[in-house]
């Protein structure tokens, strides 16, 4: 099965994380951009939690692959105030109903509520073969590794 991971990074965790689990698949990824980046910092934090709780639509740079052609895709997000963040939102309704096998990952600061995989899977119109949520000091630390190997071998499997 051909697979393909994308994900949304403001820091850099989530980025590190979607590195991972393609070195591990041995795929392709790409890291999804918005035009309109809520920046760095205490500022680019509020900014991209307001954003989210507001429901405030970014613009999403087109992805360079074709998410379609592959046979799983594998998407990560962080969570914000609680949320998916809002590229990952995006690109979860441009490609409803439209992959064949998704699995779904993201890091957390505060806390990563139950309900975030659910509305991933009613966004994109897919249930996923598994998830994955790591704590951003997991992924720092790189204690996070064995969950991710974890992940991969399901995502293998299925």
């Amino acid at each position: 099965m051909k697979a393909f991971v994308t994900c949304y990074s403001r820091t850099g965790t989530t980025l590190k994380v979607a590195e991972e689990i393609a070195r591990a698949l041995g795929c392709d990824m790409e890291q999804i951009i918005t035009r309109d980046d809520p920046g760095k910092g205490v500022i680019g934090f509020l900014t991209a939690g307001m954003n989210s709780i507001l429901d405030a639509g970014m613009k999403v740079r087109r992805l360079e692959h074709d998410l379609e052609s592959h046979g799983l895709v594998v998407i990560g997000t962080p969570v914000w105030a609680g949320r998916i963040s809002n590229p990952v939102r995006k690109i979860l309704e441009v490609f409803h109903g439209k992959l064949s096998k998704v699995a779904f990952f993201s890091t957390y600061g505060m806390a990563c509520p139950a309900s975030l995989f659910d509305e991933m899977a009613r966004k994109i119109g897919k249930e996923p073969i598994d998830t994955l949520a790591l704590h951003v000091d997991e992924v720092n630390s790189g204690r996070g590794s064995e969950k991710i190997m974890a992940f991969v071998e399901t995502l293998k499997r299925a």
